[in-house]
């Protein structure tokens, strides 16, 4: 049954893929700032690739967002993703805390946020940025805008990206 349902899966992204194919051009218009977090339909993966609708950070700059694609990095929940010193498993991973008080959308239920750090009121749960998950993505993935991240946030989210490709 395992199989059918991703044949399924795969067949329905097929024709989500034609419809952003179809309407990409529409897109290319599409006001896209880096540091705006929009809700992104990555599709089917293969392996360990990011997929499915799940919020993204986009890095790209200026020049290459009026072009019909955007640099993204994927977000995905935090659970599981941090160690007990509340820290990142990985060092290219940044953590966001989401606005909440609910116990269920927090990493660890009562986990405090750090001095410093900025609770986002767009995210459903606390979550990673995964900086080495760089793509470029058709603006017509980008569903909505979610929300910004702060310039701190942003400020060390490239530290962590020139990291993953050894840029000083």
């Amino acid at each position: 049954m395992a199989l059918i349902d991703e044949i399924l899966q795969m067949s329905q992204w097929l024709h989500q893929q034609q419809t952003y194919h179809r309407t990409h051009h529409a897109h290319k218009t599409k006001k896209v700032v880096a540091g705006e977090v929009w809700q992104c339909d990555l599709g089917f993966n293969i392996g360990e690739e990011k997929n499915k609708s799940r919020p993204v950070l986009v890095m790209s700059n200026t020049d290459i967002n009026r072009t019909g694609k955007a640099i993204i990095l994927p977000i995905t929940d935090a659970d599981g993703k941090i160690k007990p010193n509340g820290l990142p498993k990985y060092d290219s991973w940044f953590l966001l805390f989401a606005d909440t008080t609910d116990p269920t959308k927090m990493y660890a239920p009562g986990r405090r946020v750090q001095r410093r750090a900025t609770p986002y009121t767009f995210l459903d749960k606390d979550s990673v940025v995964q900086c080495e998950e760089v793509r470029s993505v058709s603006k017509a993935r980008l569903l909505y805008k979610r929300g910004d991240l702060a310039p701190s946030d942003i400020l060390i989210i490239k530290r962590l990206v020139k990291g993953v490709f050894d840029i000083s």
